[in-house]
């Protein structure tokens, strides 16, 4: 029977190249996990877009999803959204600064 610690195909002993791979897979699967948080995090809209109301929404939850404070969208938009910012109607385009 061949030792645990024989060289593998590429001269290093095949338990060594085992520890490496799975280190190797680890820090991938970090490095993915990460990225997938980081963008779960960035803003649903980058600036310069415009963001459609739907019925049941606010300044404050479309603000929360795309990163914007309610008084920043509110200070882009009132031209569109008029001088109360409790009152916005589904259909109304907003910009996001």
């Amino acid at each position: 029977a061949a030792a645990m610690n024989a060289p593998a195909a590429g001269g290093a002993p095949a338990g060594d190249q085992a520890a490496k791979d799975a280190a190797a897979k680890k820090t991938a699967d970090e490095a993915a996990k990460k990225a997938a948080e980081a963008k779960q995090a960035a803003p649903a809209a980058p600036a310069g877009k415009t963001v459609t109301v739907k019925s049941g929404d606010t300044l404050s939850a479309i603000g929360g999803r795309v990163g914007v404070d309610w008084h920043t969208l509110y200070d882009a938009n009132k031209g569109v959204i008029g001088g109360n910012p409790n009152v916005i109607r589904p259909g109304q385009v907003l910009s996001i600064p």
